[in-house]
C-alpha cells in the first residue's frame, strides 16, 4: 500500500485561485493523500469553494480535514495544520499555486524507495502573466554550493530557492527535528526559515529532484509581491527578523548561533545594498563597520569603496567564508548576442581582460566568424553569456535552461562595475577582485 502523504494548505481569501490548486491535487498520480485545509478567517468565498471541493476529494478517496479559525496569519495556519497530520510524509503548499501531476508521486516515491533519505526537494516553475520560468532549487551551478551542510548559509544569501513548497519530509523526521516544538506564530507572514532551518541542522539526508514539479503562480494578491524599494526593504526586514528568531531557537551551541547570526547580518546588508537603494546614511556606517570587522586593519575599505562595490563587498566575504571559487567554469565558452551595441560593449570588456570565447553567436551572424544560435548544440559542457539584459535575453535563458548549460544573463560595458549572473549566482570583475583579495577570515 502507498504511504500516506499529508498536504497542509493554509487558506486566506484565495477565492480566485484555490480551485486551480484543488484541481491539481485531484489530478495527482498518487492515491493515498490526506488534505488538511486551514481556513484562516477567509471572508471572500474561499470557504464555499472548500465545501464544494470537499466532496470531490472524498470521491477521489482522499482523507479531508477542514479547520476554520479566525484570521491569525500564515504561520499560525500552517502550525495548526501540522498538528493534524496523520500521514507518513508531509508537505505544505500555497492555495494560489498548483502542482505538477507527478509532484506527490515523484517526491513520495523517492522517499518510499530510499529509506536512508529524510526529505526531498524539487525545482519550480514561476508563472507570471503567461510567462513561465524554470527556477532551480540551487541558484548556482558552482559545485561548492552543493555542500548540504551549508544550507542555512545558502538560504540566508538566497542561493537556494527559499520557499517551503518544494519540500516533502518524513513526518517522523519533522517531529524529531523539533520543527513543531519551536514553531512560533507571532508574525502573520513568512515562515520558511523556522520550517527549513531545524531540518537542516538535524542532519537528515536531503535529495534534490531536478524536475520543476511545483508551479509558483505570481498574482496581484500575493502578500510577498515586491515592486518598490520600500517593498523589498519591508520584506527583507521581516525575513531576517524571523531568521534571527529561528536561529536563536535552534538546538545548537552558542558559538554556532553566533556564527549563524554573523552570516545572517552579512546576508542582510548584501540584500539591502542589492535591492533597497538608496541606502540610509546610518545603514552605510553600520555596514562599513561590519565589513571592516572581517578584514585585517591594513585591508580596511573606505565608505566610498563600499558604496562603489555595494553588495559585492558582502558577497565577496561570504564567498571567501564558504570557500567558493567564483571563476568561470572550464567549459566551452559561448558569447550570445555580440553584434548589438550592448554586446559589443561587453566584448570590449572581455577583450581588455584577455578573456577568449570559443564561439560567438548572434541571430545576425555570418555563420563563420559569428555563428547563428543553435540551442540543440548546447549541453552541460557549455558556458553561455547572453549579452544584453532584456526581455528577449530572459526568454532565451528560460529556453536554454533545459539544456543543462551554465549561463550568464546581462552585463555592462562599464569596466569597473562589470557584473553578470551565473544563473542567480554571480561572477564579478573590477572592484570585486580588489575586495576579495583583501578579505582575511
Amino acid at each position: 500500500m502507498q504511504p500516506k502523504v499529508s498536504i497542509v494548505i493554509p487558506c486566506y481569501n484565495k477565492v480566485n485561485y484555490i480551485a486551480n490548486m484543488f484541481d491539481s491535487i485531484i489530478a495527482q498520480k498518487w492515491d493515498n493523500i490526506e488534505i488538511i485545509l486551514v481556513n484562516d478567517g477567509s471572508t471572500d468565498g474561499t470557504r464555499e469553494i472548500i465545501t464544494e471541493y470537499e466532496h470531490k476529494f472524498i470521491k477521489r478517496s482522499f482523507d479531508v480535514v477542514i479547520i476554520d479559525q479566525e484570521n491569525k496569519g500564515l504561520p499560525s495556519a500552517v502550525y495548526v495544520g501540522f498538528l493534524q497530520v496523520t500521514g507518513d510524509y508531509v508537505c505544505q503548499v500555497d492555495a494560489d499555486d498548483s502542482l505538477d501531476k507527478e509532484y506527490v508521486s515523484t517526491l513520495a516515491g523517492w522517499l518510499d524507495d530510499n529509506s536512508d533519505y529524510d526529505w526531498v526537494v524539487c525545482d519550480t516553475l514561476y508563472v507570471e502573466e503567461g510567462i513561465i520560468k524554470y527556477v532551480k532549487y540551487f541558484r548556482s551551478d558552482i559545485a561548492e554550493f552543493r555542500d548540504l551542510s551549508k544550507l542555512i548559509e545558502l538560504h540566508l544569501f538566497f542561493l537556494v530557492h527559499v520557499t517551503v513548497h518544494e519540500y516533502m519530509v518524513r513526518v517522523d523526521y519533522l517531529k524529531k527535528s523539533g520543527v513543531l516544538d519551536n514553531y512560533y506564530v507571532d508574525n502573520k507572514h513568512t515562515q520558511e526559515q523556522q520550517f527549513v532551518f531545524p531540518l537542516i541542522i538535524s542532519g537528515g539526508k536531503l535529495k534534490h529532484i531536478t524536475k520543476p514539479l511545483y508551479n509558483y503562480i505570481q498574482n496581484d494578491d500575493m502578500m510577498s509581491k515586491r515592486i518598490t524599494s520600500k517593498d523589498w526593504k519591508n520584506y527583507g526586514d521581516l525575513y531576517f527578523d524571523i531568521a534571527k528568531e529561528t536561529i536563536l531557537r535552534l538546538q545548537v551551541t552558542q558559538s554556532k548561533k553566533e556564527y549563524y547570526l554573523k552570516i545572517m547580518k552579512l546576508a542582510y546588508y548584501h540584500y539591502i545594498y542589492k535591492y533597497c537603494l538608496p541606502i540610509d546614511k546610518h545603514i552605510n556606517i553600520e555596514a562599513l563597520e561590519f565589513v571592516n570587522s572581517f578584514l585585517t586593519n591594513n585591508a580596511h575599505i573606505s565608505l566610498s569603496e563600499l558604496l562603489t562595490t555595494k553588495e559585492k563587498s558582502f558577497r565577496a566575504i561570504f564567498d571567501t567564508i564558504m570557500g567558493v571559487n567564483t571563476s568561470i567554469p572550464n567549459k566551452r565558452r559561448i558569447a550570445w548576442g555580440v553584434l548589438g551595441n550592448r554586446g559589443k560593449e561587453a566584448m570590449e570588456v572581455y577583450n581588455r581582460r584577455n578573456f577568449v570565447f570559443d564561439e560567438l553567436w548572434d541571430i545576425n551572424g555570418d555563420g563563420i566568424a559569428v555563428k547563428k544560435p543553435d540551442i540543440s548544440k548546447l549541453g552541460t559542457n557549455d558556458w553561455v553569456h547572453i549579452m544584453p539584459y532584456t526581455n528577449i535575453s530572459e526568454k532565451i535563458a528560460n529556453e536554454i535552461t533545459y539544456t543543462g548549460c551554465d549561463m550568464l544573463v546581462g552585463g555592462s560595458g562599464e569596466e569597473e562595475s562589470f557584473l553578470v549572473y551565473v544563473d542567480c549566482g554571480q561572477f564579478f570583475e573590477g572592484n570585486y577582485n580588489d575586495v576579495i583579495h583583501k578579505v582575511r577570515c
